[in-house]
């Protein structure tokens, strides 16, 4: 049976969003030893083993709030808008960022 949904969870959600447009852009290096990193995974399993290991972490710190299958998604979209935000000329703003982390986290409430 999956587990529901904590009452915080809105508040997890409004956290995530700081941690994308403020933790995750501010140190252009890490964005590109983070991306360096991805690409040696897609080629070496030695470093695929440290990118599951990671990807692991942050699902299960993610579960503290969240469901599995939630978290899951939110992992995702945390690191896809996080590179999409530190590349794009033209970056979504906080107020788009906050209604997709709502969607996937408190059924859609802001």
């Amino acid at each position: 049976m999956p587990r529901s949904r904590p009452s915080g969870a809105c508040a997890a959600a409004e956290a995530i969003v700081a941690l994308i447009h403020g933790d995750l852009q501010r140190c252009r290096r890490e964005h590109v030893l983070t991306y360096e990193l991805y690409t040696l995974a897609a080629r070496r399993a030695v470093f695929r083993s440290i990118t599951q290991r990671w990807m692991r972490e942050s699902r299960r710190a993610l579960e503290r709030h969240f469901a599995p299958d939630t978290a899951r998604a939110l992992d995702a979209y945390i690191e896809g808008a996080a590179l999409h935000i530190a590349l794009d000329p033209d970056p979504q703003p906080r107020t788009l960022t906050r209604a997709a982390v709502a969607r996937l986290a408190c059924d859609g409430r802001a």
